[in-house]
């Protein structure tokens, strides 16, 4: 990712349509929304790595790597979002 690209929009939950997910980024922070609803503040702790800090039914701290030019997030726990 470079300094000028955004992780705002919509995102679906293991590539699948059926399951959206979505970013909404100010800065360095996150809203992130799950394929279920949930929604937690994250934020952007590097370049290409972003942490939950809190909410409900996510697990605090879980971090999730941007790849492929920002197209997919891997999550800590192998699940992963693309768009």
């Amino acid at each position: 990712m470079s300094s000028g690209d955004t992780l705002d929009g919509e995102w679906v939950m293991g590539g699948d349509p059926n399951r959206p997910c979505a970013v909404l980024q100010r800065g360095r922070v996150l809203l992130v929304i799950n394929e279920q609803g949930s929604t937690a503040t994250a934020r952007l702790i590097g370049p290409t790595t972003l942490q939950v800090m809190q909410g409900a039914g996510w697990q605090p701290g879980m971090r999730a790597e941007v790849r492929e030019n920002g197209r997919a997030m891997v999550w800590q726990d192998g699940s992963f979002w693309q768009r």
